[in-house]
């Protein structure tokens, strides 16, 4: 991540909302204009997220672009 964003996220047994606040940079790395790009991207894509549901060790939310996130298991 090229910066640091808190969020508040609404989650219900299969719906969820996530908003965002303000990105703040990180200072312990450098991005250069693509990295941050695909932040944006990132964060665009959660911000429309509608539903979630787990399977085995990941979480699928459901939305404009579905994404799955995979659970640390170390």
């Amino acid at each position: 991540w090229c910066a640091s964003v808190k969020a508040q996220a609404t989650v219900g047994d299969t719906a969820i909302t996530i908003v965002p606040g303000d990105a703040q940079p990180t200072y312990f790395t450098q991005c250069d204009s693509d990295r941050q790009a695909r932040d944006a991207d990132l964060l665009a894509a959660l911000t429309q997220v509608t539903g979630w549901r787990r399977r085995g060790e990941a979480i699928d939310f459901t939305g404009a672009t579905p994404l799955r996130f995979r659970l640390m298991a170390n």
